[in-house]
């Protein structure tokens, strides 16, 4: 750009910024130079009230999205744990239980099903997995 074109705009600027101190030194002034202009700015704040509202919905729902996107990431990871260690012979519920320290209130643990020993698992290794990140992060 020229020296020219930026001289220009500085002097706009300069004149903007000024204008604007004149006018906005206090509420009622400012009220009152907006009223003159045409504007209602009882109207003006509550339709920037009503956008911020909208902001920050938007962006709790990519964090709920976020956080939903990186809960599913630990549980796939857990699955692959869990049918790994279902698969090795041998493998027995209330000793993965006893190694790792868990705690369950089930009258007959032989008569858990299948469905309900894969999430009990599955939710234990994803918290772990969970815990281990927020670990690394932490020591960032």
């Amino acid at each position: 750009m020229s020296e020219n074109t930026n001289q220009k705009k500085a002097a706009f600027i300069n004149f903007i910024s000024t204008s604007l101190e004149s006018i906005s030194s206090d509420v009622e002034s400012a009220k009152a130079y907006l009223e003159s202009e045409g504007l209602k700015p009882d109207a003006l704040i509550a339709s920037g009230l009503r956008k911020i509202k909208r902001m920050e919905l938007k962006l709790n729902a990519e964090k709920t999205r976020a956080q939903q996107n990186s809960i599913n990431r630990f549980m796939e990871r857990a699955a692959e744990i869990v049918e790994r260690i279902k698969n090795t012979p041998g493998f027995s519920l209330s000793a993965f239980l006893v190694e790792k320290k868990i705690v369950a209130s089930f009258r007959k643990l032989e008569s858990l099903s299948s469905e309900n020993m894969n999430d009990l698992m599955i939710k234990y290794y994803a918290n772990e997995l969970k815990m281990s990140e927020e670990n690394k992060n932490d020591e960032s």
